[in-house]
Formats: structure tokens, C-alpha cells, sequence
């Protein structure tokens, strides 16, 4: 029953299709400065909490990086909030002024202070941090103590002049990801000081797997024209809504501990325009929709993609434009004078009969220079167009990974 209770508010917390809009940047707008908000951060002593107040929380966050990938990428989208928040909030660790308030609008009042999550023999998810330190650089001994305290943090002082030092850092990379994400930086720049790293791995079965023998090669209505491709069929217990015209199922991993969400809209709806007007209060709005079905007779594609994000012209939309300028302040990071060059995110995923694997790492460079209704007879779910999803954590309703998916090979 806990898992029931737990699994109904998670979807709370996901992608619904409720008609009501409002927007969601009027949210993060409204967060707090620095002063008004005590930072769960042993950097901050004698802070005392204040009344918690709704920003969004991490699925505000979800929308506006996966609304911001969308409308700067067409087709394909995954991106991985959760990496993404774990890094920006060690670069919070670092800020001070108008440049903690920035990030913290961008976060939504949230620290992703990293903690292990549930893994066995069936499910692996596995979250690393390090903090690459360019050797003579004069870093604050608080600032990389807490990193490696509150985030798990290896910090490794390197000598940026190296040759071998990509290498190094893409293996790390590599290592942390099962091999899904080989590399995340080509060169090291002159100006660059400091390297800030998350990476993720999921890896999980499905509670009810999809027989290979009923994946057949089906017409999937993608966005750019029909094409064949390969859709899997299953009948089983889903978590299961209908909102606004949506159709929304969750995908139970093995024993629950993780899911997968899908919104398919209306046919004749765009999945973009759906994206649009997605708000954190229509997550939250599907919670009393969702039940579970004696059957759902479901198909869904059998897919893989990979991708890369230049995430700076993203974050600077949700309010952290300072950080990429002359004007951002790092002072708890350094003396220096110190900016955000980039912030470069990869993602990979594939979703097929046994389950699902998928994996990112969010990289962030520092400079010295800146720059710029419920029924009895069963419900009938195709999933041959485009629909939204998510990778979940159903323990604490972490979005793991966030995606959109109009077209398939």
C-alpha cells in the first residue's frame, strides 16, 4: 500500500494535460533572494528555515529545461533534470549576491544535494560528482570540502596543460555512465579553471516485460510523416488517466521502485503546443485521475536516441543569465574573478521488450573570463504517435530523466 500511496503522488508530480493554464515562470519569478532563504549548506552556519513556500519544486525545474531544450531542438528530445540540478546546485554552493539569487530562481528554491538511491540486483541507478581543480589555482578550502561532503564529491587538482587531461576526464565520465557516455569534453581551455561534473546511470527491468514476439513493425504517425517502425504490446496492471483529451500510463520497473511516465495527446494535438502550456500545477492536477486498471492493453515503440545540449541559453531563459557574465559572483568558490563559460549536458536512452537503460553527465565550465473516469472494460493505449515521458524515482519523486518523442528511425 505504501508503494500505491507513494506511486499516486508521484504522478503528481508528472506530466498531465489539464486545460487550465498558468504559467509556470511567474512561479520562478517570484523565488526568493538569497537573504530570504536559508540554504540547507554547512557553508551558511546560523541560518535559521524559513515556511517553505511552492516555487514549482524539481518538476517546475523538469518542464522548463525540457520546454527549453524543445524550443531551441526539433524532433527528439531526453534530457536529464536531476544531472542537470545536481551540478547547478554545487555551482550554488559557490555563489553569493545576485548570482545565488539567479541560480536559486533557476533551481526553484531546490537543492539536489546528492544522496544514493536505490539499487539491487535488477535496478541500478547511480549518481557521481566530481570537481576538476586546475593545480595552483587558489580555491577555497570550504567550498571543496563541502562538495565532497554534501554532493560525494571527488575533487582531483589536475594540470590543465596536460595532454592527457581530456582523456582522463572523458574515462571518468565513461566509467560512471557503463561506457553510455564516452566523452564530455574535447580540450581544456586556457581560460578554464574549473570543471563542475554530475553523472547518472539507470539501468532497470520492467515489472511486466514485453514478449519479442509481439514486437512487430507497425506504422508509428510521427511528426515529420508516417514511417514503419517497431512497436511492443503488453496487457497489464498500469497506473492509468484520462485528462483534457491525455492519456497518461505509468510503466512500473521491477518491484516498483522506479517507473516511467507517458502522456500521449489527443490525435491532432501537438505535442509541443501540449508542452507549451504544461505547467507544475497540471502535474500535480493528474493525482486524483490516476487509477489502476484490472488491464491496459498497451503498445509503445522500442526505441534509442542520444543527445547533446548546450544548456546556457536555457538557464539564462529561467533566470541565471548572470552567471555567464563579468558581473557573476563566485566569492565562495574564489578570490578570483570567475564566470560560467558552459554548461553542456549529454543524454542516452533506449527503451525496448526487457526494459530500459539510460544515462547523462551534465558538465560545467569555469573561467576566468565570462562569456556570453475510472471504467470496467479494458483501456485500449497506442502509443504510435508523438508523447511526452519521464524516468522516475518513485521514493522520493526525483524526474530522473525528461523527454519527447515525435519522430522514431
Amino acid at each position: 500500500m505504501r508503494k500505491i500511496f507513494c506511486y499516486l503522488l508521484l504522478l503528481g508530480l508528472l506530466f498531465a494535460c489539464g486545460t487550465r493554464k498558468k504559467s509556470s515562470e511567474a512561479a520562478a519569478a517570484a523565488a526568493p533572494s538569497e537573504e530570504s532563504v536559508a540554504a540547507a549548506s554547512p557553508s551558511r552556519p546560523g541560518r535559521q528555515p524559513v515556511p517553505k513556500q511552492d516555487y514549482g519544486g524539481r518538476e517546475g525545474v523538469a518542464i522548463d529545461l525540457l520546454r527549453g531544450c524543445a524550443a531551441r531542438t526539433p524532433g527528439n528530445i531526453i534530457v536529464s533534470p536531476y544531472s542537470a540540478g545536481v551540478a547547478l546546485s554545487m555551482l550554488k554552493e559557490g555563489a553569493g549576491g545576485d548570482t545565488w539569487t539567479a541560480l536559486n530562481k533557476a533551481l526553484r528554491c531546490e537543492r539536489y544535494a546528492d544522496a544514493p538511491f536505490f539499487t539491487d540486483e535488477y535496478n541500478i541507478v547511480e549518481s557521481a560528482n566530481s570537481v576538476w581543480v586546475r593545480d595552483g589555482f587558489p580555491v577555497h578550502v570550504d567550498y571543496t570540502a563541502l562538495l565532497a561532503e554534501s554532493f560525494r564529491a571527488q575533487v582531483e587538482l589536475r594540470d590543465f596543460t596536460a595532454s592527457g587531461l581530456p582523456a582522463e576526464i572523458n574515462r571518468w565520465c565513461s566509467d560512471h555512465t557503463h561506457g553510455r557516455i564516452p566523452s564530455i569534453i574535447g580540450r581544456v581551455d586556457p581560460s578554464m579553471v574549473m570543471l563542475l561534473i554530475n553523472a547518472l546511470y539507470f539501468k532497470a527491468p520492467w515489472q511486466y516485460p514485453f514478449l519479442k514476439e509481439d514486437t512487430r513493425t507497425e506504422t508509428f504517425h510521427a511528426e515529420d510523416g508516417d514511417r514503419q517502425a517497431p512497436l511492443m504490446h503488453r496487457s497489464a496492471k498500469f497506473g492509468y488517466a484520462e485528462r483534457g483529451g491525455c492519456q497518461v500510463a505509468v510503466l512500473p520497473y521491477r518491484d516498483w521502485n522506479y517507473g516511467m511516465l507517458v502522456v500521449l495527446p489527443p490525435e491532432g494535438t501537438s505535442v509541443d503546443k501540449l508542452l507549451e502550456k504544461l505547467t507544475y500545477e497540471d502535474f500535480r492536477a493528474v493525482r486524483s485521475a490516476i487509477s489502476y486498471r484490472e488491464k491496459v492493453i498497451l503498445t509503445f515503440p522500442k526505441f534509442r536516441l542520444e543527445q547533446t545540449h548546450t544548456l546556457n541559453p536555457v538557464l539564462a531563459d529561467m533566470g541565471a543569465a548572470e552567471i555567464f557574465t563579468s558581473e557573476a559572483d563566485f566569492s565562495r568558490i574564489s578570490p578570483a574573478r570567475l564566470a560560467v563559460s558552459q554548461v553542456l549536458q549529454k543524454c542516452f536512452i533506449e527503451v525496448g521488450e526487457e526494459g530500459t537503460e539510460a544515462a547523462a553527465v551534465t558538465a560545467i565550465t569555469v573561467g576566468t573570463t565570462a562569456v556570453a473516469p475510472i471504467v470496467s472494460h479494458p483501456v485500449v493505449m497506442r502509443v504510435d504517435r508523438p508523447f511526452l515521458l519521464a524516468l522516475v524515482d518513485l521514493s522520493d519523486f526525483n524526474i530522473l530523466f525528461a523527454g519527447k518523442i515525435v519522430s522514431l528511425p
